[in-house]
């Protein structure tokens, strides 16, 4: 019975696909989406429909499941009585989504349910032009370091977005190594099976893993998650260490001594583990929200390739525009909560980035005075975040680092400059 299920399902798959790349390209409008999101296919707490559920519940339009090196491709069954799985837990599935959706079994005398997979997901919540659910996974590998006190692991976690297969674990000689071997394997996937994939490494800053060195190393792609939900992988300075912002203006500003390579761009996701009950992993903590005229995976990824898109831990944006002439935010208004934007920037011939203006005029215009080599923005709120990582956190939101856009040879601006592109560095 299972057999013949899951054969129909995987039929049933190509029309799931096709579906959703049939939706008619629009004028370009935000989307918002989590890259980042773990179930029991790992070390998530929530089975895969509930977690999806969620996302979509909560006003999401696209969601990467990105379980440690796994799809939701194969069978695959999970004990009742498990920690992660209890009798109540099921009993949940079935009252949300009727007895026939959950498959049990008994083996060897122990009770078992069959984890839901990607395709099932799909047929069961994407809806062409309201929610799609894209294949990803957490490439998971550690950099075991030796040290006078022993060995010591660092996480070198990878995410790729849009797989059509799961991409195995590596070595490397180094956590840089490490960082850029894994890229390189998900830049030969895309390549393997033409299709647009994206990759960003994930919390860098957890058990030191990384530095601000490491990340200005990255090739072959350029995100990393600015911003990890996680507790233990906290955004903002502790003591003397520096933010994980601070990496990412060091990093860029490493980056620029060679004119030619593309600015990193920050990634924020909530990391989630679970979505409910103790707050330590919960979702809801941190997302991107996407400039694309239609929502399917190509649209996103180019999107995001360009900078179209912010990170939020709760603020809304109504419109960034970067044109020869100005850098603008332009912040989605709240009754009663106050924002202030800041510019970022580096200046030629310095080696520290500056404040360049800040204020709470909205929508809030950095005008290019013609030294940056860069600028960036945030947003800071003195509304209190909802789900905070941390105590007296607020709602906060970035945007993408870029250069001021070259003219035209008749000194006009280049067509599509209200968001520049920038090169490759072999991505």
């Amino acid at each position: 019975m299972k057999r013949t299920v899951l054969i129909a399902v995987t039929s049933a798959a190509l029309a799931v696909a096709a579906r959703q790349d049939e939706v008619a390209p629009t004028e370009p409008q935000w989307w918002k989406g989590n890259t980042h999101t773990h179930t029991l296919w790992s070390d998530g707490l929530s089975a895969p429909e509930l977690v999806v559920d969620w996302y979509r519940a909560h006003d999401y339009d696209f969601l990467v499941l990105s379980d440690h090196n796994h799809m939701q491709t194969e069978e695959r069954w999970f004990t009742v009585g498990d920690d992660r799985l209890q009798p109540e837990h099921v009993d949940e599935l079935k009252s949300n989504f009727g007895d026939r959706a959950v498959e049990l079994r008994d083996w060897n005398g122990h009770p078992q349910m069959r984890l839901q997979t990607l395709t099932e997901l799909q047929l069961r919540f994407a809806r062409p032009g309201e929610f799609l659910l894209i294949p990803g996974e957490e490439i998971t590998c550690n950099y075991r370091r030796k040290t006078e006190s022993g060995f010591h692991d660092h996480p070198i976690h990878v995410n790729a977005i849009n797989l059509a297969t799961t991409i195995p674990p590596r070595g490397g000689d180094s956590p840089a190594d490490l960082m850029n071997a894994i890229v390189r394997d998900v830049n030969e996937h895309a390549s393997t099976h033409q299709r647009s994939v994206l990759s960003h490494v994930n919390h860098p800053i957890e058990n030191a893993a990384l530095s601000a060195q490491d990340i200005a190393s990255l090739t072959g792609d350029r995100f990393f998650e600015i911003h990890n939900g996680l507790r233990s992988c906290p955004s903002q300075a502790e003591g003397d260490d520096p933010s994980i912002e601070d990496w990412w203006d060091e990093a860029n500003t490493i980056r620029c001594e060679e004119p030619a390579r593309p600015l990193l761009y920050g990634i924020a996701s909530d990391d989630a583990h679970r979505i409910d009950g103790e707050p330590e992993v919960q979702a809801g903590r941190a997302w991107i929200v996407v400039r694309s005229p239609s929502l399917d995976a190509a649209s996103l990824i180019e999107a995001m390739r360009k900078g179209d898109y912010y990170a939020s831990t709760g603020v809304d944006l109504e419109d960034i525009q970067v044109t020869r002439e100005a850098y603008t935010v332009d912040v989605q208004e709240r009754e009663g909560v106050k924002h202030r934007v800041k510019f970022f920037g580096l200046r030629q011939g310095e080696t520290e980035v500056q404040i360049l203006m800040e204020g709470a005029r909205d929508p809030a215009v950095y005008t290019w005075r013609g030294d940056e080599v860069w600028v960036r923005a945030k947003v800071i709120t003195d509304r209190p975040h909802l789900n905070p990582q941390h105590a007296d956190e607020v709602e906060r939101a970035w945007t993408q680092p870029f250069r001021r856009p070259a003219a035209s040879t008749d000194g006009s601006e280049e067509p599509g400059s209200a968001m520049p592109v920038e090169g490759s560095d072999g991505d």
